[in-house]
């Protein structure tokens, strides 16, 4: 064999025993154990493993990936001497968001970083349950609950009542206001307590905000003597002692008496000299031939009560009330017989 042959031989072999431990120096790096360090869920575990990859070394330790697993590097990554893989599964949490439920998968460390990733900030009127602080944990619930409180208030007026009081600075028949009388007012207040939007309690509060002031109206109780005229002789004085008598006697006896009768109308006015309303049924009368607030009988005409008086009537003169002035004007002046009933 010749030198140059036998060099060609050494090279060959050369090349051949490089391959072989380059081969088997790979093959030993790949099969070998290799020491590293697993960081589940915050729990330390210390590996010592001849898996290639990442994920080969999850198989081997029996974690199973899910859609909740969050890896630090990708499942087909070289597993190297002294790595650290972190493994972290998000917890799951079932969240009560204002009566609406749902379930959310989260890293999230507290309540409070939970609701940011929802996107939510509690309001003044949210209750929360748990607190923000609380550690979030596997299966918990979460539970947000909004409660308003509304308040409506309404007003009404309290109508005044009217008083009635004799008075003997007055003549019967005579009235006056001793005091106008105002209306009050009062509200009505309603708080109604509402749960996520659903009414569930409503309470309605009575508050006198004004006291109504009483229309107090004074009415007469002084007799009126009617001035005794003198005698202009004792024919005159008999006639006078004789009319009056008859008419008392007339009136005690609730006999009938002759009058002049006229009629008036709304147009007149609305409220009687008794401070009553003027209506049909009610007459204009001299009180001192008539009592106001006595009731007398129109012959033909039916029972009417003196309420009123009037300028022009005086004597034996009364003053129907009817409904409107054309019936008044129809109705001109009439003899009519009258008597007292009481």
């Amino acid at each position: 064999m010749t030198e140059k042959s036998k060099l060609k031989q050494s090279i060959a072999m050369l090349v051949v025993v490089t391959l072989l431990t380059t081969g088997v120096t790979s093959y030993a790096a790949m099969t070998r154990q290799k020491e590293l360090t697993v960081l589940k869920d915050n729990e330390v575990h210390e590996v010592s493993t001849r898996a290639n990859t990442v994920g080969e070394l999850l198989d081997e330790l029996g974690y199973i990936a899910s859609d909740r697993t969050i890896l630090n590097m990708p499942a087909d990554a070289e597993i190297t001497d002294y790595m650290e893989i972190v493994v972290t599964t998000k917890n799951t949490v079932e969240l009560h968001l204002r009566g609406v439920s749902k379930e959310i998968h989260t890293q999230a460390n507290t309540v409070g970083e939970f609701l940011d990733e929802q996107g939510f900030t509690a309001g003044e009127n949210d209750l929360v349950y748990p607190d923000l602080q609380t550690p979030v944990k596997d299966h918990m619930t979460v539970t947000v609950d909004t409660i308003v409180t509304e308040e409506e208030v309404e007003e009404e007026s309290i109508p005044y009542e009217t008083e009635y009081r004799a008075t003997d600075d007055l003549y019967e028949g005579e009235t006056r206001v001793a005091q106008e009388g105002e209306d009050g007012t009062r509200q009505f207040i309603t708080q109604t307590i509402r749960h996520n939007g659903r009414r569930v309690s409503a309470n309605t509060q009575e508050i006198i905000t004004k006291e109504p002031v009483t229309h107090i109206i004074e009415e007469g109780t002084l007799v009126y003597v009617e001035p005794v005229q003198e005698a202009q002789s004792s024919s005159s004085s008999s006639s006078y002692t004789e009319s009056a008598a008859t008419e008392a006697s007339y009136s005690n006896a609730g006999g009938w008496m002759d009058f002049t009768a006229t009629a008036y109308d709304p147009t007149v006015g609305d409220t009687t000299r008794m401070g009553t309303p003027a209506r049909v049924g009610v007459i204009a009368v001299d009180p001192s031939v008539i009592p106001l607030g006595s009731t007398v009988e129109v012959e033909g005409y039916g029972v009417y009560s003196a309420e009123d008086t009037g300028g022009a009537i005086n004597g034996r003169k009364i003053d129907i009330f009817l409904s409107s002035h054309q019936e008044a004007i129809n109705f001109g002046v009439r003899s009519v017989r009258v008597r007292i009933l009481n």
